[in-house]
């Protein structure tokens, strides 16, 4: 009921761009609140990681680059990603995007989503690999979506109808 993926994706960007932006003090204090919250968010444990590199207190780097760690196998344990069936279950609707290129180091090429044979939403995207080759992985978002604002918004709107 308190999930907003969404929201949490804004949150996440902006402690991005303020990483990126080498204000690292304001880019860990919003992990902090975003933590709080959200204590399982990839993106958010990995630049607070970093932030926490960056202002030279390499406890906290440690520990929340653990949590990032643990989280993506933990995502990358739940399935092969190969297909709908096998796929592989992430917590925010970008993480399937936040693994590749923040755990796996890969670049991703198409990405797109469908819907498997039970109804469940899944992002399809493509790693592409350094040596050229690539491979489609499937990530079930489903709970993501379903549980977000947005998804309640649309249901009043075609209940409505």
């Amino acid at each position: 009921e308190n999930y907003l993926p969404y929201e949490q994706m804004t949150v996440e960007s902006k402690i991005f761009q303020l990483n990126h932006e080498k204000n690292y003090r304001s880019a860990s204090l919003l992990c902090d609140s975003l933590l709080s919250k959200y204590p399982f968010s990839l993106l958010g444990n990995r630049e607070k990681s970093f932030s926490c590199k960056k202002l030279n207190d390499f406890i906290g780097q440690q520990i929340y680059f653990n949590r990032f760690n643990k989280i993506s196998e933990a995502c990358l344990f739940s399935g092969k990603g190969s297909d709908y069936s096998n796929s592989i279950f992430v917590l925010g609707p970008a993480d399937g995007q936040n693994l590749i290129r923040y755990f796996l180091f890969q670049d991703i090429g198409e990405m797109g989503s469908g819907y498997s044979g039970d109804k469940y939403l899944h992002d399809i995207l493509e790693m592409k690999f350094k040596d050229g080759k690539s491979v489609k992985l499937y990530f079930n978002i489903n709970h993501a979506i379903e549980n977000s604002t947005f998804a309640k918004e649309l249901h009043k709107i075609q209940n409505n109808n």
